[in-house]
């Protein structure tokens, strides 16, 4: 708003000094050019750079890091970080370093939020490194978690030792171009970056810095879901370090399969990823695009769009269709509302979103509908959206269907009851292809794959996206996890047994989390025996972690 404000006010005062122009008062209309055009400079400087310097700056807290050194020198193994430091490739940081190593490596993770006081962070650089570290915490009984992209909650915990992927950055696509491997710490827009050019592409997310391999193990969501399946489902190989410091490599198609199966949704749970291979598809000669906005001031319209989004998705049978978004801003008088398809015909392709662009409100106060580009248009969708970094808390919720009652709660959350202008409510909707196997048409295997994904198939994802400035800490994250456990508390007490969460929550909830919230009873059952072959000692829990239970032999 402000940078459209001051385009339209250097356009102004230009016509200003064209008409009055001999006259003293071009002078005034010339000056206002000059300040307006050095206003409009900052503000695209502000946007470029991310936004208020001192909002983006890192949590760092130097009082805190003396603490947790001085609790660190207290550690009985604290002596053998030396020779800890000796048998490792990669870097060590620790809280009593004498520069900002520690401070850097420390706020790494996207989410200042999640930026804990680590006892140690260990970058690794090879599978050697993760063993002797692994094999340190086993001995010296110290919680471990595990850092990749840096999206998740738990990636940086207080007090523990953080396994730090960000040396494991390889990318390799097969000869065929079928098959993409990539090291655990590659992030999204690295994938892009490499098949762009070759007119290739994985279903993966929707914004450039999510980390590739946390993604793809807790489900994800992508704009070609239906067509291609979600994230998880591109996932066809991982190379994993169990805690006992075995590599355990898992297929479709060999004795790994079960833990490839529970990677695809209940990741992290098993060990370390070293990487995974993804299946890569050519692009389809159509993308395209119906992006709207809804002005909707009153609840009424408000309810009006969502009914009709909801009730086009459903309608939606075209293998074609990719996915359908839907944004409630908090405070806001606009609802946002994306859908694609992806095919070989243009006017089929346009066809099957374009009933996304008739969704109701007052009036559409922005509309595209056609032809788009994949990376140049969907991939960079969310930038305007997603900060490069700041204080964000993250839940979600998912529902097999969204109903009168689910709406009015979205609709009081997002408008009535807010922690902000910041934070925002997501709907995003999956078809019934989205948890599927892709076809063998599609990916090159006779009679498609049948594996599947350990997730009970979704009909909509609900993420509540709670945002806040660093002034505004500590003050405004406890407002916004308030709003969030509110909604969820209120969506559990509408839905009943047919509300669970998912993996993809960042930080702690009110409504108690059970493996069965996420996964069916057969797959929990499924999943717990393979959390006790791969990890019995639960060594890998800092995450929505798959509880040990006393196992009767009958199972």
């Amino acid at each position: 708003t402000l940078f459209i404000s001051n385009v339209l006010g250097v356009v102004f005062c230009s016509i200003v000094v064209w008409m009055v122009r001999g006259s003293r008062w071009s002078w005034y209309g010339l000056g206002g050019v000059v300040v307006g055009g050095i206003v409009l400079y900052h503000s695209y400087a502000k946007r470029r750079d991310g936004g208020n310097e001192d909002d983006l700056d890192l949590p760092i807290d130097p009082a805190r890091t003396a603490e947790i050194a001085t609790a660190l020198r207290l550690q009985r193994w604290f002596h053998e970080l030396k020779g800890l430091k000796s048998k490792l490739k990669g870097d060590v940081f620790l809280p009593t370093d004498e520069c900002d190593r520690y401070e850097r490596a420390r706020t790494r993770p996207w989410s200042n939020d999640s930026c804990g006081y680590p006892y140690v962070i260990v970058r690794v650089l090879n599978e050697h490194d993760v063993r002797f570290v692994l094999s340190f915490a086993k001995e010296n009984n110290i919680p471990v978690c595990v850092l990749g992209g840096g999206h998740g909650s738990k990636c940086m915990v207080t007090g523990s030792l953080v396994i730090d992927c960000f040396y494991l950055r390889s990318m390799e696509l097969s000869p065929c171009n079928r098959r993409l491997k990539v090291g655990a710490g590659v992030i999204l827009g690295e994938v892009d970056k490499l098949l762009k050019p070759r007119n290739l592409f994985v279903p993966l997310g929707t914004f450039w810095g999510v980390g590739v391999v946390g993604l793809c193990l807790s489900g994800g969501w992508g704009w070609l879901n239906g067509k291609f399946g979600i994230p998880a489902l591109s996932l066809i190989e991982i190379e994993m370090i169990t805690s006992d410091g075995t590599l355990v490599v898992g297929t479709p198609h060999n004795s790994q399969s079960d833990l490839l199966w529970a990677s695809r949704g209940a990741g992290g749970n098993f060990g370390v990823v070293l990487s995974v291979t993804l299946r890569v598809y050519p692009l389809d000669q159509y993308i395209c695009r119906a992006q709207t906005a809804y002005v909707c001031p009153t609840n009424k319209s408000i309810s009006q769009v969502m009914h009709n989004f909801v009730s086009v998705n459903e309608s939606r049978v075209s293998p074609d269709f990719g996915s359908a978004l839907l944004v409630l801003p908090c405070g806001g008088t606009a609802v946002e509302v994306v859908a694609v398809s992806s095919g070989n015909r243009s006017t089929r392709s346009i066809r099957i979103v374009e009933p996304f662009t008739q969704c109701g409100g007052w009036f559409r106060s922005a509309m595209e509908l056609g032809p788009c580009d994949y990376y140049d248009d969907m991939q960079l969708i969310t930038d305007d959206v997603v900060p490069d970094r700041g204080y964000v808390h993250t839940s979600s919720a998912i529902v097999d269907v969204i109903d009168e009652a689910i709406i009015a709660i979205l609709i009081k959350y997002s408008r009535q009851v807010i922690p902000n202008k910041l934070s925002s409510i997501n709907i995003m909707a999956f078809s019934e292809n989205s948890y599927k196997g892709p076809s063998s048409a599609i990916c090159g295997q006779p009679g498609g794959e049948s594996l599947g994904t350990c997730l009970k198939p979704a009909g909509y994802w609900i993420t509540i996206e709670g945002k806040w400035l660093r002034s505004d800490h500590p003050q405004g994250r406890g407002r916004v996890v308030e709003w969030c456990n509110q909604i969820k508390e209120e969506l559990h007490t509408v839905c009943g047994n047919m509300f669970r969460t998912s993996t993809h929550t960042m930080g702690d909830d009110k409504v108690a989390f059970r493996v069965e919230d996420i996964f069916d009873k057969d797959a929990a059952k499924k999943l717990r025996h393979i959390k006790h072959k791969y990890d019995p000692t639960n060594m890998f829990r800092a995450n929505k972690n798959i509880r040990l239970h006393a196992m009767p032999a009958h199972e």
